[in-house]
């Protein structure tokens, strides 16, 4: 929906992912939603 593509990196009981935006090799504003979203996703 946003057009992020996230590294998602899968463990016995974990998950990590990274976000950036790869044009300015960087954050935006928009990854930082994105991340907040994730953030509430239950666990």
């Amino acid at each position: 929906e946003q057009n992020h593509h996230p590294d998602i990196y899968l463990a016995w009981g974990k998950v990590k992912i990274e976000i950036w935006t790869h044009k300015i090799n960087g954050l935006t504003e928009s990854d930082f939603i994105f991340a907040a979203k994730v953030d509430e996703i239950p666990r």
